[in-house]
């Protein structure tokens, strides 16, 4: 279920910049004008900044979630190292490097049995699935969360840093498209409010 409503949120989104299409297939939408203190035309160069940002932090998103996905779906929450230093001879990369893992591996397990705290168990914990497999693409808890309130503020500062340079707020021009994101914002918040008031009574249910 939570990995369902984290697509979801994230397909919305996507769809977020179509639906401001779609309201107005004729371009019929006012345009903000960037405007200096004195009236005249300012240089467009505010929105290709305010824009660059929002597509740099839209990539920044995609390499994260590309590599949190890796991570916990494919390596069960270990990095590529520390499956190197637990099969050697599976994932080491040429002679040199598989002799690397292997001396790195016996110096582990050596440092373990010499310790009373950590005799008798392995250096690395070895995961046989991913342990937050019932959460959202399978990443930690409220990692999705954090991306969207993330990308809410990311949002506002770059409306409030193009309103300086308009002689109108940005938000008149985009209404539509506002409020679809505050609608999936607003959903995906209060069904894991919902469901963390659930768990809270279930705990507290003899």
């Amino acid at each position: 279920m939570k990995t369902k409503q984290g697509v979801f949120v994230l397909f919305s989104l996507i769809l977020c910049g179509a639906s401001a299409f779609a309201v107005d297939p004729e371009n019929t939408m006012p345009k903000v004008t960037m405007v200096t203190t004195n009236g005249a035309n300012a240089d467009p160069a505010v929105l290709m900044i305010a824009g660059s940002v929002l597509a740099a932090w839209l990539v920044l998103i995609v390499l994260y979630l590309a590599w949190a996905i890796h991570r916990y779906t494919v390596n069960f929450g270990l990095s590529d190292h520390e499956w190197k230093i637990l099969y050697p001879k599976i994932y080491a990369k040429g002679k040199a490097q598989l002799k690397l893992y292997e001396e790195l591996k016996k110096t582990l397990v050596s440092e373990s049995k010499a310790s009373p705290d950590t005799a008798g168990t392995p250096p690395i914990d070895e995961p046989t699935e991913n342990p937050y497999k019932n959460d959202s693409f399978g990443l930690p808890p409220n990692t999705i969360r954090g991306i969207i309130a993330l990308t809410a503020i990311v949002l506002f500062a770059v409306m409030e840093g193009v309103n300086i340079f308009s002689s109108r707020p940005i938000e008149e021009s985009y209404t539509h498209l506002i409020a679809v994101v505050e609608m999936v914002v607003a959903f995906y918040f209060g069904s894991k409010a919902i469901e963390s008031l659930k768990a809270e009574s279930a705990k507290k249910t003899p």
